[in-house]
């Protein structure tokens, strides 16, 4: 008797899997407003965090027009992908955030730029930003890569920095 041949299931075709998300994006809004009034805290927290933790993928879009926005965002996104969190640093009041020196972004147009880096995590460090029950609702309308985003909302208003 010959012993019995086992037949291996045919593997199914390779996927290729996404590379991994970087882990953090930060949007300093205005950035040279945000260095002049010393609430550039994106800039200074991406100094920090490289050095505590230099194998992370982390980059800063700094932005003051319209259009340099659009082409670092773009450039940040060619190169990484997709990023895990994502802190927008800026001025902002109930109905949206001074994106740039040049437009005004309200809050759900801004979830709509977000949802390109496909984030789990958005930190908000902006005036009233989470206080507003529309800003939450704004980003709560939006679910990335089949999961939903958690929410972080942090409020710096104070009455000098308010728009």
């Amino acid at each position: 008797m010959s012993p019995k041949v086992r037949k291996r299931p045919q593997a199914s075709p390779v996927t290729k899997r996404r590379s991994p998300a970087a882990h953090l994006l930060i949007l300093e809004c205005q950035e040279q407003k945000l260095a002049g009034q010393a609430l550039n805290l994106g800039s200074k927290l991406l100094l920090f965090l490289k050095a505590s933790f230099p194998t992370k993928r982390m980059v800063l879009v700094p932005t003051s027009s319209r259009s340099e926005l659009g082409a670092s965002l773009a450039d940040a996104l060619q190169m990484y992908g997709r990023f895990r969190s994502v802190l927008v640093v800026g001025h902002s009041n109930a109905m949206g955030l001074q994106l740039t020196n040049d437009y005004f972004c309200s809050w759900p147009a801004l979830g709509q730029w977000l949802t390109k880096c496909e984030p789990e995590f958005l930190f908000l460090a902006a005036c009233e930003a989470g206080r507003s029950d529309a800003v939450r609702g704004s980003f709560r309308l939006f679910h990335f890569s089949g999961r939903s985003m958690r929410h972080q909302f942090s409020s710096t208003s104070t009455s000098r920095h308010r728009l």
